[in-house]
């Protein structure tokens, strides 16, 4: 009975060890600055008692050896360490690495996180592109520095500045990037994954200033990816100057051009289908011609104000242009609504007396009040992360899928999110299946 007691207690032993064997992981992010704190995901998710063996961080460049070359580089480096169950996590440009490996006969990948990644490519970053859209893009930035030629007060904020920037960094990676588009072979050849998957998905849903959201993300990605900086910069500027004054004019003006981006598609009154891009940027280039306007006539009365209002104009269009092209146009949704009126209104403005009367005596044997319907048309956009829409990063078949809500495309490296860190703890925990569990 000793015996068996010891080799009980010994088996039991060996189980509990196996069993709490860490999980092969790769975490692969993407290209150029776009997952610059990706390692903070693995660090934030080892603070959590997580037990994972991180096979790969950063050694792999996606920029220089391409996504497929990127993922043969990676698959061998498993075949060659032997390492089987190998749970792939992937931000971004990574993610596509990642589906390209598990493609691979004999891949060591078990399971795909695919955390904010273009699934079905990425538009946005095809218009960004020379061979793409970028001269209706520059040329639309021409339009709007042009407003801000007297501005000397834009200096503080320099919004303009950050997104080209932006755009240069994603044109000096430019042969790369390309992988990414709709229409390359390498989005069109993924296919479904073979291997259980789960898709997270960015929604910016904060309000219309999703690129000054983004691009304040960007400038603190080495940090924790908050939003804020560029919003404060010029809620300041403007609080600052509206102090300075008393006007009612200029206040109802200011207040006006800083909710101009929500306004966007008022401006460009669009008929029954998506706008091409060219028509996006000459409404907003009409909507700012409109604004700038206003702020002329109120030069005269304090021109440091409204050169204050001159930088919101040109980041309210900006912000309006890019929540276009970011969700890759509209959906008109038409809404029927009821309400009740007074049943004689019509009669108050009858100027013969008599036929006034004729009308009363005919409207008081209405059923009252009297009710009218008339259609309404809004328009609504796809949700998107600043940079990828809600379709381009869903993929369909996936074990479960999560949306990060309030969430831009440079915040989805960060626990510091709730809405991540909730979706890989469930996962991480086997909230969507066995295939995803990390022992802690």
């Amino acid at each position: 009975m000793k015996y068996l007691s010891f080799l009980s207690l010994a088996l039991f032993g060996l189980t509990t060890t196996l069993n709490a064997q860490n999980r092969n992981t790769v975490w692969l992010g993407g290209n150029g600055a776009t997952s610059t704190s990706w390692d903070r995901a693995i660090t934030a998710a080892e603070n959590e008692g997580y037990d994972f063996n991180e096979i790969n961080t950063f050694f792999y460049a996606p920029h220089i050896n391409g996504v497929v070359g990127s993922a043969d580089q990676m698959n061998t480096q498993l075949v060659n360490e032997n390492r089987t169950d190998v749970l792939g996590i992937g931000h971004d440009g990574g993610g596509i690495v990642l589906r390209q490996m598990a493609k691979s006969q004999g891949s060591r990948l078990s399971a795909l996180i695919l955390d904010g990644v273009p699934n079905q490519g990425s538009q946005v970053l095809k218009k960004m592109l020379p061979a793409g859209t970028n001269n209706q893009m520059n040329d639309l930035i021409a339009q709007v520095l042009a407003f801000k030629s007297n501005a000397n007060q834009c200096n503080a904020c320099r919004i303009v500045e950050a997104f080209q920037d932006w755009i240069n960094d994603v044109n000096a990676n430019e042969e790369k990037y390309r992988e990414y588009q709709p229409d390359h072979p390498v989005i069109n050849n993924l296919g479904t994954p073979s291997i259980p998957y789960a898709v997270i998905w960015g929604n910016e849903d904060e309000d219309a200033l999703v690129l000054t959201r983004l691009l304040g993300s960007r400038a603190q990605a080495v940090l924790w990816g908050d939003d804020t900086g560029y919003l404060e910069c010029y809620r300041d500027e403007i609080e600052d100057g509206r102090q300075l004054i008393n006007d009612r004019f200029v206040d109802g003006i200011a207040q006006s051009i800083i909710t101009a981006a929500e306004a966007v598609g008022k401006f460009l009154k669009p008929g029954d289908g998506p706008l091409p891009l060219p028509n996006f940027a000459a409404g907003v280039a009409n909507a700012l011609k409109s604004i700038h306007q206003k702020i002329q006539a109120i030069r005269n009365r304090d021109r440091e104000m409204a050169e204050l209002l001159e930088c919101e104009m040109v980041h309210q269009g900006l912000n309006g242009y890019w929540n276009l092209i970011a969700s890759d146009g509209y959906t008109p949704v038409i809404t029927h609504v009821t309400e009740e009126y007074d049943c004689c209104e019509t009669c108050y403005g009858e100027p013969d007396a008599q036929v006034q009367g004729y009308c009363f005596a005919w409207c008081m044997t209405l059923e009252w009040p009297c009710t009218r319907t008339y259609t309404v048309t809004h328009y609504t956009y796809e949700p998107h992360d600043g940079l990828l829409s809600k379709s381009e990063q869903l993929l369909a078949g996936a074990a479960k899928t999560y949306e990060a809500k309030k969430t831009n495309h440079f915040q989805e490296q960060f626990w510091s999110q709730q809405p991540i860190k909730d979706a890989f703890v469930d996962l991480f925990n086997g909230g969507a299946g066995a295939a995803f569990q990390v022992p802690k």
